[in-house]
């Protein structure tokens, strides 16, 4: 078995946590929108979650997938590009309150 795989998955969940909470960096569609103010973090609301590397943690295998689906406060707040993908955040969130950014192209 790989040392990867023999982490625990308290150790995995915080892995994954820090995932969902890095800083994204917005798509070249949103730039003349985005402006970063460094000094004044702690004014606004926290930067929108990184989902998509958060799914992209439940397509590395198995054991990670089954850590990260089963613990619904990773999905509680999340960006929705989609019905679907706000349905299926919905549904891991199960019943704990959310927060939702709907994330709008076109």
């Amino acid at each position: 078995m790989r040392p990867i795989n023999r982490l625990p998955s308290e150790i995995l969940l915080r892995i994954f946590e820090d995932v969902r909470t890095q800083k994204v960096t917005p798509s070249p569609q949103m730039q003349p929108y985005y402006v970063d103010f460094p000094l004044m973090a702690d004014i606004g609301p926290p930067p929108p979650p990184d989902t998509r590397s958060l799914i992209s943690v439940t397509h590395v295998c198995r054991q990670w997938r089954d850590v990260a689906l089963t613990f619904p406060p990773l999905w509680a707040d999340t960006v929705a590009t989609s019905a679907l993908a706000a349905r299926t955040f919905v549904s891991r969130a199960g019943s704990l309150p959310m927060r939702v950014h709907v994330a709008v192209t076109g």
